[in-house]
């Protein structure tokens, strides 16, 4: 009888372990920041949980990868990242070890809103630096319906032609497709070769000329779109899921559609309040909402900028009168600091990354709706 008991105890407790090891065994997902990591988790739930590269306040522009993060990229069957010019000191890392998995360069994602980095602390609002030439026939409403047609087109085959081969034929091909260009070559000449006697020379070009600004999470629609574009390649990677994934992108668009008119709203009494940031990473949340960011300390957050850019910003300040200042918590904020020296700025904090939220579905909304608040404590 005591056997029996034991056997039947021992039988349960295995079955209770081996359920989620078989689900999680199923699906073996990377993304390197929190904002697609969210994304690519509300589209995998109830299927399996996306591993997360990059926590706490590190900054993904300088983030050097441990043994543990090395050996998830070389067993991933799909990482989701930006691209080379956001995760910049482990791109060359995340090509060479997943060579095994479908590796995704989100920036290339068909559809996206796209812009240059701008090349000026300052900024000039009626200088237009839109990339993409199909803009008008990709906005927000039509962002859904285009993806519709790409999944018709290229989803059904794809997957069908691609199954249960994707580690070597897809992997590659699509690897082909999401390399950035230049990206060692950005990194080699702009990584090593700045110092303090030419730090004004250097940021001038702290992003190749032309190259795009990586920080499209920033903009909802955006989001959406990357989002449509997770979903077909976790379709293609695991077919048995589609039903699963397909239902979650629904139910996650919509949601993004929600916050998209929500932060619209909360927006709107703070577009003529004038500030500065830290870090040039929010022209896609400013054009989007049409806030009045006047100017930028730094164009690349690796990079110190020089004398000559610091007083550039802070004149901009004076003469315009920035309200705030907004640092970033994966920075130190002592150049900030200097530029609001003297001045009646006022002092804020904001977050692109979502550092301070939980990692999981809901990170995403809770860092943007997170930046529109901060916005506006400052600002009013």
């Amino acid at each position: 009888m005591i056997k029996k008991f034991f056997a039947v105890v021992y039988f349960v407790l295995a079955s209770a372990w081996l359920v989620p090891q078989t689900v999680f065994a199923d699906t073996r997902v990377v993304a390197t920041i929190k904002p697609i990591h969210s994304l690519t988790a509300s589209i995998m739930e109830g299927v399996g949980e996306p591993v997360l590269i990059v926590e706490g306040i590190e900054s993904p522009h300088d983030y050097q990868l441990k043994p543990s993060d090395a050996k998830l990229l070389e067993e991933a069957d799909v990482v989701f990242w930006v691209g080379p010019d956001l995760e910049s000191a482990m791109s060359q890392a995340i090509v060479n070890l997943s060579k095994n998995a479908i590796s995704v360069e989100l920036v290339k994602t068909e559809g996206l809103k796209l812009f240059e980095f701008r090349s000026s602390h300052v900024h000039h609002h009626d200088e237009e630096e839109h990339m993409d030439e199909h803009d008008e026939d990709h906005d927000h409403e039509h962002g859904d319906e285009h993806h519709e047609e790409h999944h018709e087109e290229h989803g059904d085959e794809h997957g069908d032609e691609h199954g249960d081969e994707h580690g070597d034929e897809h992997g590659d091909e699509h690897d082909k497709d999401h390399d950035h260009e230049h990206g060692d070559e950005h990194h080699e000449e702009h990584g090593d070769e700045h110092s303090d006697e030419h730090g004004d020379e250097h940021d001038h070009h702290a992003h190749e000329e032309g190259a795009v600004d990586v920080h499209v999470w920033l903009d909802v629609s955006n989001a959406i779109i990357m989002a449509d574009e997770i979903a077909r390649t976790l379709k293609v990677v695991y077919p048995q899921h589609r039903e699963e994934f397909e239902s979650n992108l629904k139910v996650l668009q919509e949601k993004l559609h929600e916050l998209e008119h929500e932060l619209e709203a909360q927006a709107a009494s703070i577009k003529d309040r004038p500030y500065i940031v830290f870090h040039d990473a929010y022209q896609y949340l400013e054009k989007w909402l049409g806030l009045e960011s006047v100017a930028a300390v730094h164009l690349n957050p690796t990079i110190t900028p020089g004398v000559g850019q610091i007083n550039e910003v802070r004149e901009a300040v004076v003469e315009i009168g920035a309200i705030c200042a907004f640092a970033e918590p994966q920075f130190n904020p002592g150049v900030l600091e200097t530029v609001a020296e003297g001045t009646d700025i006022r002092m804020g904090m904001i977050d692109p990354l979502g550092q301070a939220v939980e990692a999981g579905p809901n990170a995403y909304f809770e860092l943007m709706q997170n930046i529109v608040t901060a916005l506006r404590d400052c600002l009013t």
